[in-house]
């Protein structure tokens, strides 16, 4: 929780509400619970600690306290009583800051300021000093004690954000942008540059569904443009494939990304392919394949008829949800990544052949079909390996409701 701030105020700067495009609020605190205090606070920390309090204790590693935190954060949205509720999302928060999850801390903090009123009133240009100290601060820090002290002055940002213009504004989003992704701000003009070094964009609208112009798509009947989450998209029903032509020369020497948005309707059983570039003929089979499995955990599969390694994630794909897929090949290396996180890694064979990709679908000839069920949006494809930072920062693209396409146009 941020503190107290009176303290604070005697070293802020005394900046000019009209110069920092902030609006004085008249009632910034309407329509919002109070936070609760005393023993309406601390009866709420028990049940809370009575709930989760084992769990809180057997949560060791990062990953753990990140789950546990995201699992207390959705039972605090549907509680009712805005004090257990409170005292659910401070748990969560500090699980959170444990973990060094800045973007996961953001998301409760933004839930707290959504829910709650601030614990003092105060102009806007001294709650902009007490926030850029209490930014200033961070900064020397390292590991949560940073963690905690970047969320300290976020909520403050963000009990700023309605009223922000100009200056201000791009101050707040750059900042906030920083714990969105966990480290350096990354803005849309660069995830823009990192757009521009792939081999080839597809976010299926329909005026401009592929950048570069060299890279073609070839649909069959069976594949129809459908709205998707970030407009049109694909969508395939159990037969449909999609050959991006001019892909034979898609070898992976210097190793290979892609990533897709992916919806399916139902998951029957056997693979669905978003992405495949493999082959079975009288020389035997080769290639590469990005699909999801049976078991309905996402799969990066390579080799030949010799050896096939098979990576999987740690985590289901669910049915009837949009979900950001990516895998990145490096060194013959392997890591699998669900909605911008990390989600699978392991040593494999890369292999490749002079086939051309298939979105949705396996090549035709020998090989069993596995066809996707459903959706395929924003396909990124890269012939190199690129670090999770850029994938995270395609992800939040998406999140935004940006099509890949048009922000390259």
């Amino acid at each position: 929780m941020l503190p107290s701030l009176k303290g604070l105020l005697a070293c802020s700067c005394g900046l000019t509400i009209g110069f920092l495009g902030l609006v004085p609020l008249a009632a910034e605190t309407a329509e919002k619970d109070a936070q609760p205090k005393g023993d309406q606070l601390q009866k709420a920390e028990a049940l809370v600690q009575e709930v989760f309090g084992r769990d809180i204790q057997q949560a060791r590693l990062p990953k753990q306290k990140a789950d546990l935190a995201k699992e207390i954060l959705r039972a605090a949205r549907q509680e009712p009583d805005s004090a257990t509720r409170f005292a659910a999302l401070q748990a969560a928060r500090r699980l959170a800051v444990a973990a060094q999850d800045s973007a996961l801390g953001l998301e409760i903090v933004r839930e707290i300021v959504a829910s709650f009123q601030p614990l003092e009133q105060m102009t806007p240009a001294d709650r902009l000093a007490i926030a850029d100290q209490l930014w200033e601060q961070a900064q020397q820090l390292i590991g949560a004690e940073k963690v905690a002290k970047q969320l300290d002055a976020a909520e403050a940002y963000l009990q700023l954000a309605p009223t922000a213009a100009g200056i201000v504004k791009a101050k707040i989003d750059k900042r906030l942008g920083e714990l969105e992704i966990g480290g350096p701000a990354i803005s849309r003009d660069d995830a823009k540059e990192i757009l521009k070094q792939a081999w080839c964009v597809i976010s299926f609208e329909q005026k401009r569904p592929v950048w570069p112009a060299n890279r073609r798509l070839m649909p069959d009947k069976n594949v129809l443009w459908h709205p998707g989450r970030n407009g049109m998209c694909a969508f395939f029903d159990k037969k449909g494939r999609i050959e991006i032509v001019d892909s034979s020369h898609l070898s992976g020497e210097k190793g290979l990304s892609v990533s897709a948005l992916i919806c399916h309707r139902q998951l029957h059983v056997g693979e669905h392919q978003i992405l495949s570039k493999d082959n079975h003929d009288e020389n035997g089979q080769t290639g590469w394949a990005f699909r999801v499995s049976a078991d309905k955990l996402l799969e990066f599969v390579s080799g030949n008829s010799s050896r096939w390694f098979v990576l999987k994630s740690e985590r289901k794909i669910l049915a009837n949800t949009w979900t950001h897929v990516a895998a990145v090949v490096k060194n013959d290396k392997c890591t699998l990544y669900i909605d911008g996180e990390p989600e699978g890694e392991m040593a494999l064979s890369f292999a490749s052949n002079s086939l051309s990709v298939q979105i949705g679908h396996r090549a035709l000839g020998r090989l069993f079909t596995n066809p996707f069920d459903g959706l395929i949006d924003e396909i990124v494809i890269w012939d190199r390996a690129i670090g999770p930072r850029d994938l995270k920062a395609i992800y939040l693209v998406l999140q935004k409701g940006d099509s890949l396409v048009n922000l390259l146009r």
